[in-house]
């Protein structure tokens, strides 16, 4: 009784009489000894009447105890076998197992936010840089390329569409001022000028003349 096993270090069996009178040392005199009134009386009386179960009580130093009990019967005689320990060491392992849960599950989403925070970076970034690109295309500043035209993702799709439509206006640009500088030569040449269609049907002379 003084030593059992498994119940750590604030773990206790005794037995207790009818009387209520602990009929066993106990493991830690400074509380009960032999033939003095048990604590856990509740536990006893239901022991007594033969329950068996686990409630919570308080031992005499007035440390709050889990108290696991039983009754038995010897020699015609009714006892009741109780095992309490000490409510902070009975938990102690949850509390332990809580803490590291809390410790993991925080460094779990401080990696979550630090891994959201580098993708939406990664992901701004480049939409910023296209939308820039955007304006300078708008403005009419068709020499800069698109950047992000190489990606093989959503990103890079849009930048690529982006840098075939900044090629198409460039095209259409230079094409437009070359038939200006041309329709401006035409229109000022000083030597007569014929300009025909693919069916060679004139379209334009210059001087302007009278077709027979």
């Amino acid at each position: 009784m003084k030593q059992p096993m498994g119940l750590g270090e604030t773990g206790e069996v005794f037995i207790a009489g009818s009387d209520g009178l602990l009929r066993s040392n106990t493991r830690f005199p400074e509380t009960a000894d032999i033939l003095s009134e048990a604590p856990q009386m509740d536990a006893i009386s239901m022991a007594l009447e033969g329950d068996t179960g686990l409630i919570n009580g308080v031992r005499a130093n007035g440390v709050p105890v889990h108290t696991a009990f039983m009754g038995f019967t010897f020699k015609n005689i009714h006892w009741a076998l109780l095992a309490d320990q000490t409510n902070s060491e009975l938990f102690a392992p949850a509390a332990s197992l809580r803490k590291k849960m809390i410790r993991d599950i925080s460094i779990i989403m401080i990696g979550i936010v630090l891994i959201s925070i580098l993708v939406a970076r990664g992901i701004s970034r480049p939409i910023i840089a296209i939308g820039h690109s955007m304006k300078q295309v708008a403005n009419h500043d068709l020499l800069s390329a698109i950047p992000f035209a190489n990606r093989h993702d959503e990103i890079g799709t849009i930048a690529q569409s982006l840098e075939n439509l900044r090629e198409d206006l460039s095209e259409a640009a230079e094409m437009q001022v070359d038939t200006e500088f041309k329709g401006a030569a035409f229109s000022g040449s000083s030597v007569p000028m014929m300009m025909v269609d693919r069916d060679w049907t004139c379209r334009a002379l210059v001087p302007p003349q009278v077709l027979v």
